[in-house]
């Protein structure tokens, strides 16, 4: 009996130490974040307010990763959780006597520490950034509040938040100080954010366009719409200064809404009342896509309104890809299929670029001219490749930015038909730009040809292939007769061929130029098999060898060996490659060919 009850007491005291230090556990994840280990916002905020009691200056320091979206996208959220994991246990160890550190957003750290540390602390921070174990240099943005006791440290923080934005992304100032002037510029944006509904309803946001132009002729082919702010005491307040806060506290998306059926709406009028119009683009943000159904919005207009969808083209930047990649790539895909127009904005200005390429479904590429800022060659050959690369998945290619004759010569020159930019035109009122597509012959109409018609696809094979690297000859030889087809609703259209296929064209007697489609000599069981092979290529994403007979009329037979892969699919239509290469002497050792 003693052994039992000594037995029961034993387990009762197990179960007690259990219960403690569950009780303990659950103590600490709800004082501490689970991935750091530091205390969570609210304890960082109970914490910090005890310390302020003290007799003794302290300063708020709230520290931010810089293009941290950029991190998760290139390496993973897990990566991304181990930056955050080192960030903090390096931050915490490096501060000595009284303080403070918690996590309070995704990668914002805030720190209370008494002023006097404040020099030897930001040497931490800047070294801590510079040994984190990343491939690519980590950069802070540091803001910085004096503390105040008898202010809320939530408003400490959110103040040192913002003097930290006032310089974020401004690579040659990494800390800033909320002051007189910092607090003056956020209580100005405040005013603006307490405007913005009733500008709204007033009429106060305009209608801007920048038309986009062909280069080759100084022409038309479309425009973007932009927006201006028209405050009747302060004048114009321009979107770099409104769209970022109206991007924070969700306003851009009824901004934006308005925006996208203005546009619409003048579309309908110009149509309806027989006025020459042209492709008009507008602009989609990043909180856009997060906060509202963006496809139902505005398939949703242009059927109120009976406007073709690709007559509104659809600008998403760059930067919104690399947020949220397959959220975006699924609506980019639904868009098109829908019949709208999709441009990536600002390509070249982010660091995933030639990623998103490889994943995405976009009409056009619009290159930002930050590439030949400095005018150096290797700006240069950067944006020739891209051109190159965008024309080779048959993306229209505009640059934007465009500014100088030089510019436009060296653009010319690799390629690039189209431009946008002060060289041609600056953002205009409706007026003015009614009045500039009011004449007929301003308007080019190359860039509509272009997506519509299943027989163009304006791509030279040789400006593919830099002369000095690799020969024309060379490449005749390891590629032999190219040719480049899309397929769509289960047709193949001849899109463009290289000298050696017109070379065979020729010998077979088949025709007298390249223009000739050997597919169309084939019977019409191997042109089947060719159709159902490249449906194996689109699944498969793997080159197809397949080996064809062709026999003339006058019975003469000739053997072909064909190989498929893929270049690109777009415009709902898919583009291959087809190598042919004369295989009848080899084939006739096997088959007679008489």
């Amino acid at each position: 009996m003693p052994d039992e009850e000594t037995d029961l007491c034993s387990q009762i005291k197990a179960l007690k130490e259990q219960l403690e230090y569950h009780k303990k556990q659950l103590e600490y994840h709800k004082e501490n974040d689970v991935l750091t280990q530091i205390y969570n916002k609210s304890t960082f905020y109970r914490k910090t307010a005890e310390l302020l009691q003290k007799r003794v200056n302290y300063i708020i320091i709230c520290i931010d990763i810089e293009k941290f979206s950029f991190i998760n996208a290139l390496y993973g959220n897990k990566i991304g959780d181990e930056i955050l994991h080192y960030l903090a246990g390096h931050l915490k160890n490096s501060l000595e006597g009284e303080a403070v550190i918690g996590r309070i957003s995704g990668d914002i750290f805030a720190v209370c520490l008494e002023e006097r540390q404040q020099k030897i602390f930001l040497e931490n921070i800047f070294a801590i950034f510079a040994e984190a174990p990343l491939p690519m240099k980590l950069v802070p943005a540091i803001g910085i509040c004096p503390a105040e006791k008898n202010t809320a440290v939530s408003f400490l923080c959110d103040w040192a938040i913002f003097a930290l934005r006032s310089i974020k992304r401004n690579y040659f100032q990494h800390v800033a100080v909320f002051n007189d002037s910092v607090r003056g510029k956020m209580l100005e944006e405040q005013e603006l954010l307490g405007i913005a509904e009733q500008a709204l309803s007033d009429g106060e946001f305009k209608l801007y366009f920048q038309p986009k132009c062909n280069m080759n002729n100084g022409k038309i082919a479309g425009a973007e719409v932009l927006v201006r702010w028209w405050h009747p005491k302060k004048g114009m307040i321009m979107p770099g200064v409104f769209i970022p806060l109206f991007e924070k506290n969700g306003f851009i998306e009824k901004l934006d809404t308005h925006i996208w059926e203005k546009t619409v709406q003048w579309l309908k009028t110009r149509i309806a009342s027989g006025e020459n119009v042209v492709p008009i683009s507008v602009n989609i943000s990043r909180t856009d896509i997060t906060n509202m159904d963006v496809y139902l919005v505005l398939t949703g207009l242009v059927e109120k309104y009976a406007v073709n969808p690709q007559l509104l083209e659809l600008e998403i930047t760059e930067s919104a890809y690399i947020d949220k990649s397959e959220e975006i790539i699924n609506l980019s895909a639904k868009l098109m299929d829908y019949g709208f127009i999709v441009l990536i904005d600002d390509f070249g200005s982010g660091y995933s670029s030639l990623n998103i390429l490889k994943d995405i479904k976009a009409n056009i590429l619009k290159l930002d001219m930050r590439f030949l800022e400095t005018e150096n060659k290797k700006g240069k050959d950067i944006i020739q490749s891209v051109v190159y690369m965008g024309r080779w998945l048959n993306m229209i290619i505009i640059t934007e930015g465009v500014e100088k004759q030089e510019q436009v010569d060296f653009l010319r020159k690799i390629g690039c038909t189209y431009a946008q930019g002060f060289f041609y035109h600056r953002p205009m009122e409706q007026s003015a730009f009614e009045e500039l597509i009011g004449n007929p012959k301003s308007i080019d109409y190359a860039i509509n040809n272009y997506l519509s018609d299943d027989n163009y696809m304006p791509i030279d094979i040789s400006a593919l292939i830099q002369e000095n690297v690799l020969g024309s000859q060379l490449l005749e030889k390891i590629m032999g007769a190219l040719a480049i087809y899309s397929y769509k609703d289960d047709k193949l259209h001849l899109q463009q061929t290289n000298e050696e296929y017109g070379r065979i064209i020729q010998d077979k007697g088949l025709g007298k130029n390249a223009e000739t489609d050997i597919i169309h000599f084939l019977d019409k069981r191997t042109q089947e098999k060719i159709k159902q092979n490249m449906k194996k290529v689109l699944l498969e994403n793997v080159p197809v060898d397949m080996i064809a007979a062709l026999e003339k009329r006058d019975k003469s037979r000739y053997w072909f060996k064909i190989r498929l892969f893929t270049v690109a699919e777009l415009y709902r239509r898919s583009f291959f490659y087809m190598s042919i290469f004369d295989v009848t002497e080899s084939m006739g050792k096997f088959f007679d060919n008489d």
